[in-house]
């Protein structure tokens, strides 16, 4: 959002902010980063409780002697690498 406005402000010959606007960003800015940290943090734990259910779920279906150990083997074939991905990027 900051760089489109950015980008929109820049065509633009003069660009005038008043007094009240500068303040409210800069007395709100942190407020805004804390959030943003917040909200990626429970991201980062809803993954993790993501990988640890799935490993329960699939540790269920090899117990299992009706349903095939195949089903369980191309869950982890397809789903792991996606959650592995999710963890080494932003866990």
């Amino acid at each position: 959002t900051r760089n489109s406005l950015l980008n929109s402000l820049s065509n633009f010959k003069k660009i005038w902010l008043s007094h009240q606007v500068t303040e409210e960003f800069f007395r709100n800015r942190t407020k805004v980063i804390v959030s943003s940290k917040s909200i990626f943090d429970e991201a980062t734990e809803t993954v993790k409780k993501i990988n640890t259910e799935f490993e329960n779920a699939v540790a269920q279906l090899k117990g299992n002697r009706i349903i095939p150990s195949t089903v369980a083997e191309d869950l982890i074939g397809k789903i792991s690498p996606i959650i592995n991905d999710a963890k080494k990027k932003y866990c």
